[in-house]
């Protein structure tokens, strides 16, 4: 007869002879028993398994449910009301990949610092990096913190693992003077309206792609950044795809969602776009006209354009980047000014990302200065 899983297994050793009882501790391990005698380990391992099932019978209905089941509620009853679609997705990926596989079975209440921080090593181990090791631990303590709520549990584990140190990714930006060579150089080319918009607007690619006629101002002065569009592939019961869908997202936060100014070289790329415009709804829009460009498309394009002009490959939403390094350089590093661009919540953010280059900005603003007196000393 089949044993059921859980219920343990007896097996002799061969090299000695004496018998091993096993038993799953309900933590992805296991404990042990050993005697010389068969009925003696078997009895041992019955009274082992008696005293785990009374620790779990003993919990509440929900509070006796494991990590799989809190995670299948959490992700069919909470994260749909709290997250975009983005989020969604990256969070059922760090709960597939990671979480389910180390803490699955383990139940809520018995859940431990250890068996997270298990779960964590086990990713660094793998060569994966402590910010995605994070992302992970981020998604579980979000979880737990709805169970708190529930009455569930009474801490959240999460929050007590060591995590290792996770550094800022670094990510190259064109330096304002190469900017403005880039647009330069692809200026004629099929995409450099692309390229000019997003360099004097600062706007994210996303943004980008959003923007429809109806969200420009009078004589193209301003656009009004409201959405974004998300591609969905509609397919049939075999998996065929049968339709291209694209759904109409809010802003990354409430604080992307503004009219801006159009400086002129922003201006210069509406009206070249409006030359040779595929859709009576999306400005940047496919070449059948149905639907925005495709956002890896256009990071491919990018980078061929980098690459044919000689400028070093830099990431799309760099120009963003760049965008705001030019207006900091511009402004002697005015930190309120790149946070108006750029649009973010909180100066907190900017300064967090761009202090240092506002720093070096002011820096050559007053190396001008000195340089101008000097001139007219002399």
């Amino acid at each position: 007869m089949t044993r059921k899983y859980g219920t343990g297994s007896l097996y002799q050793r061969q090299s000695d002879g004496r018998w091993i009882g096993r038993l799953p501790d309900g933590r992805g391990g296991y404990r042990y028993v050993s005697r010389v005698d068969r009925e003696e380990t078997r009895r041992l391992l019955d009274e082992m398994r008696r005293e785990r099932d009374r620790k779990t019978s003993a919990t509440p209905s929900r509070g006796g449910e494991r990590v799989r089941d809190l995670v299948a509620r959490y992700q069919a009853d909470v994260d749909p009301v709290r997250n975009r679609w983005k989020t969604l997705a990256n969070n059922k990926q760090m709960a597939r990949d990671h979480i389910l596989p180390t803490l699955g079975s383990i139940r809520v209440r018995q859940l431990e610092p250890a068996d997270v921080q298990r779960m964590v090593n086990g990713m660094i181990a793998a060569g994966l990096s402590p910010r995605t090791a994070g992302n992970a631990v981020t998604t579980l303590s979000s979880m737990l913190r709805h169970a708190m709520r529930e009455g569930t549990i009474d801490r959240n584990v999460a929050s007590l693992v060591v995590m290792p140190k996770t550094p800022r990714p670094h990510h190259e930006a064109l330096t304002p003077d190469q900017l403005h060579a880039f647009i330069e150089a692809t200026r004629g080319e099929p995409l450099w309206p692309v390229w000019a918009f997003m360099a004097s607007t600062a706007v994210r690619p996303g943004e980008l792609l959003g923007l429809r006629w109806r969200d420009l101002g009078p004589g193209d002065t301003t656009a009004t950044i409201a959405g974004q569009y998300r591609t969905v592939v509609e397919k049939d019961a075999a998996g065929h795809r049968t339709a291209l869908v694209f759904q109409r997202q809010a802003t990354k936060t409430t604080a992307s969602a503004a009219t801006i100014p159009l400086p002129a070289l922003a201006r210069e790329a509406i009206r070249v776009q409006r030359a040779k415009a595929t859709s009576i709804d999306v400005v940047f829009a496919r070449a059948s006209g149905h639907g925005p460009l495709n956002h890896a498309w256009l990071v491919r394009r990018f980078h061929d354009a980098l690459a044919a002009h000689g400028f070093p490959r830099v990431r799309l939403h760099s120009l963003r980047s760049s965008a705001l390094l030019t207006v900091l350089e511009e402004t002697g590093g005015d930190l309120l000014a790149a946070k108006e661009m750029a649009r973010h919540e909180s100066i907190t953010t900017t300064i967090d990302r761009y202090a240092s280059d506002a720093a070096t900005a002011r820096d050559k603003a007053a190396a001008a200065m000195d340089s101008a007196r000097a001139r007219r000393k002399a």
